[in-house]
């Protein structure tokens, strides 16, 4: 492209992008009226990705494709989109590659990347699970076994010789979210000594094992809460299965929202409920569907465009939102000696 006979843009490099996908997951695209038929070409069309073209590449080409990473195919190979295939340069093009991020959020697709990383040369998802001969069921087990995963208990044991046990309970939920641990229970059977001991020390004397456990389990939870997960997705025992230590236990409000009430101004919270009750039908209607994303860790994630015109009350609606939302507050308003009492406050790092 040129502007008064001077180029106006210009690349050196091909940027070549490389999928990632679980088996029979490959990404297809259809239009809304497309027929059934040409739903079924496109999906087969769309089976044909980066990805499944160098497993066959590998077993095709052992003694050049057959040696390289997943990453490098492309300086040897360029990307026929037309045929769907990897073909040899006869004139080397530079190239960059680009591997598709995964993130540790979606375990399976995250070790089947780090394993196509490291692993030369594999034929098939199958042979990619395969290390020194034994095929492993996951991904997860089979970059385990082949040492690509760090020690997770390093963290935890340098910080159990010098911080508190809610401390540590924080610092473990975070290793769960973001660090992706190879045995989140080993970790927890390993370490729940020192996560408990502040509920040790609680009870004294009349110390029952399985009501520690419940009180530090309950204490993870809700730290796992603040970002939309639960103990159940980590393989950790879940407090369903204390149901006699939950009865005993169930007037106490927990730790997290007992800090919370602390951190905030029993009047701040009171005229932030308030606040909503002033909303129109078309701002509650809103207001209801993005706190329902917001609060129900199942749902996939959503985006919502808020459009209006001028002095119809958006920013008013946004304030609301950002309030009870970024929050997530746990509302209860209950009738306590004749004032209106917030039970719950719970504040997420979103």
């Amino acid at each position: 492209m040129r502007l008064f006979k001077y180029p106006t843009q210009g690349s050196t490099l091909n940027v070549v992008k490389l999928a990632i996908h679980l088996p029979g997951q490959s990404a297809a695209t259809y239009r809304a009226n497309a027929s059934n038929a040409q739903i079924r070409r496109l999906i087969r069309r769309g089976e044909k990705t980066t990805l499944a073209a160098f497993f066959m590449l590998c077993l095709a080409d052992p003694e050049v494709a057959g040696k390289m990473l997943y990453k490098d195919i492309p300086t040897v190979y360029h990307w026929d989109k037309k045929s769907k295939w990897w073909v040899q340069y006869k004139k080397y093009v530079p190239s960059i590659c680009h591997i598709v991020h995964v993130s540790p959020q979606d375990p399976k697709r995250f070790y089947l990347r780090l394993l196509l990383c490291y692993r030369h040369g594999p034929t098939s998802f199958e042979d990619l699970r395969t290390i020194d001969g034994v095929t492993y069921a996951t991904f997860h087990e089979a970059a385990l076994a082949a040492g690509y995963l760090d020690n997770d208990s390093e963290w935890l044991l340098e910080a159990s010789n010098e911080r508190m046990p809610y401390q540590l309970r924080q610092l473990f939920g975070i290793i769960l979210v973001y660090s992706l641990p190879n045995s989140p229970l080993a970790l927890w059977e390993r370490f729940k000594n020192g996560l408990s001991e502040d509920f040790q020390r609680e009870f004294g004397s009349d110390m029952d094992d399985r009501k520690v456990e419940y009180k530090t389990l309950q204490s993870l939870d809700n730290i796992l809460s603040v970002n939309g997960k639960t103990l159940e997705n980590y393989g950790l025992p879940v407090l369903q299965d204390y149901e006699l230590e939950a009865a005993v236990d169930e007037q106490d409000t927990g730790d997290l929202i007992q800090q919370e009430l602390n951190a905030h101004p029993l009047e701040q919270l009171v005229s932030t409920v308030e606040m909503v009750t002033q909303l129109n039908a078309n701002q509650q209607d809103i207001f209801d569907q993005v706190i329902s994303a917001i609060e129900t860790p199942e749902m996939a994630g959503k985006l919502f465009f808020i459009d209006g015109s001028g002095g119809t009350g958006k920013s008013f609606l946004l304030e609301q939102i950002v309030v009870l939302g970024s929050n997530r507050l746990i509302q209860q308003i209950a009738d306590l000696n004749g004032e209106a009492c917030v039970v719950g406050w719970n504040s997420p790092d979103k």
